[in-house]
């Protein structure tokens, strides 16, 4: 609740400042346009179609130029697009100056100004992403930016679920491709005869490279360089997982990538704008696990319900 809450309060905030900063930009123009009807709408015509290039760029910007993790990726587009821009330009001050201006010439100056305002969106975002974004969109297609748009890095859940983020940060998940041992072992198997799935090991300690096999080497020569900026398993390589198949050796998840929709075994999850959640049955078993854990304790007893959650709170093994 507290993040939901925060969340809100914060883009809220941004937005009325934002808001503040455009509509005193407009007064600004406006006062200095002149006092008569052709000036003040000559001056509003300026102000909305120059708002309608700079949203162009906003765009260009928030889509091609801000890494997904970095916290303004969720905050430029309400604090710039709705905020700025938003109390920059004004649709009721157009429509009464086009009823003020009256017969042919409001007609005129309502058809002009929304062609222009189109024409300007189109020429900003065209000359911008032409002309000022070509590395920002190279660096959009490489392999990494792809993988963390499918699986966002779990520094973004760390913002929210700070006590959660801290326990998985001390666990042997999130060395899963930090581990020296894990570095020796992958360099023995890959100068081995059958070391030839790059993807093989990564499938346990990098799942999303099921997702991207092509891309196996990105993770080996992060691996290598003993500081990999990738994640192994973290949040989403689990909690992107909707369903898993048994009927494949080992058994493998089924990620529902694309979407704003993480699973996991709670109720009633509060709402937020980070993403939407969905209680799964599948994380109260053992099922989740078996892509990379399938000895399981015959103390555990799972049986064929292999319903891990009920006997693990029941007191019976510790799969």
């Amino acid at each position: 609740m507290r993040f939901s809450w925060q969340s809100g309060l914060v883009v809220y905030a941004v937005v009325g400042i934002g808001g503040s900063i455009g509509a005193l930009a407009r007064y600004v123009i406006m006062e200095l346009s002149g006092n008569t009807l052709g000036e003040t709408a000559t001056g509003l015509l300026l102000v909305n179609v120059s708002g309608c290039a700079l949203l162009a760029v906003v765009l260009v910007i928030g889509e091609h130029r801000i890494a997904p993790e970095h916290h303004m990726h969720h905050l430029w587009r309400p604090a710039m697009a709705t905020g700025v821009l938003g109390g920059f330009t004004s649709t009721s001050s157009f429509a009464v100056l086009s009823y003020e201006l009256g017969g042919a010439h409001g007609v005129m100056y309502a058809v002009f100004s929304v062609a222009a305002g189109l024409a300007a969106f189109v020429m900003g975002w065209g000359c911008f992403l032409l002309g000022g974004t070509t590395d920002a969109l190279a660096q959009e297609v490489k392999p990494q930016a792809l993988i963390e748009k499918a699986f966002p890095h779990s520094n973004k859940c760390k913002r929210c679920h700070e006590r959660v983020f801290e326990e998985w940060e001390t666990s042997p998940l999130s060395k899963s491709l930090h581990s020296p041992a894990f570095r020796v072992s992958l360099e023995a198997y890959l100068i081995s005869p059958g070391g030839k799935d790059k993807a093989l090991c990564f499938r346990c300690h990098a799942p999303q490279v099921r997702e991207f096999p092509d891309h196996a080497q990105l993770f080996i020569d992060q691996v290598r360089s003993g500081d990999p900026s990738l994640d192994g398993v973290a949040c989403s390589q689990c909690h992107l997982i909707k369903q898993v198949d048994r009927a494949k050796h080992p058994p493998e998840p089924k990620y529902e990538i694309g979407s704003k929709t993480l699973y996991g075994p709670y109720k009633d999850a509060v709402q937020n704008l980070a993403h939407q959640s969905m209680e799964l049955e599948l994380f109260q078993k053992s099922d989740l696990c078996l892509n990379c854990h399938q000895s399981v304790p015959s103390g555990a007893n799972l049986g064929k319900a292999n319903d891990c959650g009920k006997r693990v709170a029941a007191g019976v093994g510790n799969a």
